[in-house]
């Protein structure tokens, strides 16, 4: 009896240092030495870049035009392949899969805010929002259902019924928001998302996006030049030359 009790309380000592690790890790995202040189540059756009995203939490990348903000975002999201380094999210390898394989991983995992919003011109907000959802395999009922719920959270009105054209840019980067979080991405990567906009749509638009990843349990990253707009209690990663010179919570 005092045997059979032994075993189990030895392998879950054993295994206790290893759970712990293996939930930190199963939706972190985090790049280790990235470093990226376009052809025909003088020097690096990012420069050995090591960083840990914790899941659930808020990121944001600050920096001047150049500094290698956008360039990082994009190796983040599988977008940009990086000279070197990796990229990792929970026990994926981002580089190591293929072309196609890493398409399916971001449009399955990854929600993405432009600075100028990039909705479909032909599709209403409204169906701008579904479209990840359809993507994904889930029936249009469903994905206008969700639609409709984050166009609400999104105080988007009527204007979900019409098309990016016919909108303010205010309310097109709103439904760039709800699009970009209406499949459930356990990470959202937003490049400048206010970049576009007058300071009141601003303020808006980050206090939206802050609120609706943290109710949606979902990572942020967020890269901006703008400091005077950045969501609460955030981050803050600042970069110069391609380097971090700066990591404060």
């Amino acid at each position: 009896e005092t045997g059979r009790k032994t075993v189990p309380r030895v392998m879950t000592a054993l295994w206790r240092p290893w759970i712990g690790y293996l939930m930190v890790n199963r939706y972190s995202l985090a790049c280790y030495g990235l470093f990226m040189q376009f052809p025909h540059s003088t020097r690096p756009a990012v420069d050995d870049v090591s960083l840990v995203m914790s899941p659930e939490s808020v990121n944001v990348v600050v920096g001047a035009s150049g500094s290698g903000k956008s360039t990082l975002l994009m190796c983040l999201a599988g977008l940009e392949v990086p000279t070197k380094g990796r990229v990792v999210h929970g026990d994926v390898d981002v580089y190591g899969l293929d072309d196609r394989q890493r398409a399916a991983w971001r449009l399955r995992t990854i929600g993405l805010v432009f600075q100028n919003s990039e909705l479909v011109p032909e599709l209403t907000l409204r169906d701008n929002i579904a479209l990840p959802l359809e993507l994904l395999g889930t029936g249009r009922r469903d994905a206008l259902r969700r639609a409709d719920r984050l166009a609400e959270i999104l105080d988007l009105g009527e204007s979900s019924k019409r098309r990016p054209s016919e909108v303010s840019g205010g309310q097109a980067q709103r439904a760039a928001v709800g699009r970009a979080l209406a499949h459930r991405p356990t990470v959202v990567l937003a490049d400048e998302p206010t970049g576009a906009l007058d300071t009141t749509n601003r303020h808006a638009v980050i206090g939206l996006l802050d609120d609706l990843v943290r109710a949606e349990g979902s990572t942020l990253v967020m890269v901006t030049h703008d400091e005077h707009t950045l969501p609460e209690n955030a981050r803050i990663i600042r970069l110069a030359d391609g380097r971090i010179v700066g990591d404060a919570a």
